[in-house]
């Protein structure tokens, strides 16, 4: 015949156990150790490899306590079952050493009298184990913070761009005026910074002969190759070249005298 315990009697013991666990109580009894005490073998527990077991909880277990108060507490005995005329209860506790993962196992067992049954006396099997019910729950190591993140590698610059420029001239004249002079200024201090080099074009208006014209167109050029190198920028760095009164910038007849034919243009490089 099998214990009839009622879902009340159950409800209540649970109640019961968690509040003193809540309270903190640690009775000042604890489990003997005595020599004459036979515990059975652990072959024969149907859960033969051991239960983890709260050494809170199993210091609740003290004299006077009834079969029902127990199972909230340690559960259900590992060799028998908890039939009323069992006055025996035996367990197989598992307990960690604090070294790892490494656990012992440890006998325990319950002895009940009177009726209903209630706890008598409760035994290890090995003094050692005694140990473990005065023992603090493991506490897991705490894993050390993760390392810092290294800071992201700053983006790499954006390639540079081919840039031009133009510098204007009088009529007739290969001069040059402040407002030239900035502009090269401008240029070289592109070039000096990453450029691969610049091209440098001179041109006329279309007034006056096509000779004459190459020649105007020339000096032009040279003259602001010139500047560039005075600005510092490295001779073998420029592409000089001329052309006269072609490839007009405003296309006009032949004769006419346009302003903004009259140029050279700088065109810097980038460096791939």
């Amino acid at each position: 015949m099998k214990l009839q315990i009622s879902t009340a009697a159950l409800v209540i013991a649970a109640v019961t156990a968690s509040v003193a666990l809540a309270n903190g109580d640690d009775p000042a009894y604890r489990p003997q150790v005595d020599p004459s005490v036979q515990f059975p073998s652990p072959g024969g527990a149907w859960i033969p490899r051991g239960t983890f077991v709260s050494p809170a909880a199993l210091r609740q277990v003290t004299p006077g306590l009834t079969k029902p108060q127990i199972y909230p507490l340690l559960g259900p005995p590992h060799f028998s079952n908890p039939w009323p005329f069992v006055r025996t209860w035996n367990y197989i506790f598992d307990f960690h050493t604090g070294e790892g993962d490494a656990f012992v196992q440890c006998q325990y067992q319950i002895r009940f009298a009177g009726e209903p049954p209630v706890v008598k006396a409760t035994y290890w099997k090995d003094a050692s184990c005694a140990r473990f019910l005065d023992a603090p729950a493991p506490v897991a190591a705490t894993p050390p913070p993760p390392p810092p993140l290294a800071p992201a590698p700053p983006p790499p610059p954006a390639p540079k761009e081919a840039k031009s420029y133009t510098v204007y001239f009088a009529f007739d004249d290969a001069g040059l005026t402040p407002d030239a002079r900035a502009v090269i200024a401008d240029a070289a201090s592109y070039e000096k910074d990453g450029g691969a080099g610049s091209v440098v074009i001179g041109y006329t208006d279309t007034s006056g002969s096509a000779a004459y014209n190459e020649a105007l167109s020339e000096r032009r050029a040279k003259a602001v190759a010139d500047e560039l190198v005075a600005q510092g920028v490295a001779a073998d760095a420029l592409d000089v070249s001329w052309r006269g009164k072609t490839d007009l910038a405003v296309p006009t007849p032949d004769g006419v005298k346009e302003p903004l034919n009259r140029r050279t243009t700088i065109k810097v490089e980038p460096k791939n």
